[in-house]
């Protein structure tokens, strides 16, 4: 499917592209979650020169043919973790264990 978008993603690289270069900064750690990773991808592979170093999270290159993720993962990404706000140390191990028990 082919849409037709006045902004496009490299655009949008292109515009953080021109800020850098603008702060007169050299070379940037480009860090992107979602949408904006797929933005950082962008910028990384059409601005290497200023690109020292990328971090992408939860985010996709968005190629079709990719798999999803399996049904256990849905599920927990969809129930989220288990918070408790009136004990934040309590809440933060519960976090940490969402985390990483798949």
């Amino acid at each position: 499917v082919t849409v037709d978008v006045p902004y496009t993603l490299e655009d949008m690289s292109d515009d953080a592209a021109a800020l850098v270069r603008h702060l007169k900064l050299s070379r940037v750690h480009i860090v992107g979650t979602s949408m904006g990773g797929m933005i950082a991808q962008q910028f990384a592979i059409r601005h290497p020169d200023l690109c020292a170093s990328l971090t992408v999270m939860k985010s996709t290159t968005g190629a079709h043919d990719l798999p999803n993720p399996g049904m256990g993962l849905q599920l927990k990404l969809v129930a989220g973790p288990k918070l408790c706000p009136d004990d934040l140390e309590q809440d933060t191990r519960n976090l940490a264990k969402w985390m990483v028990d798949v």
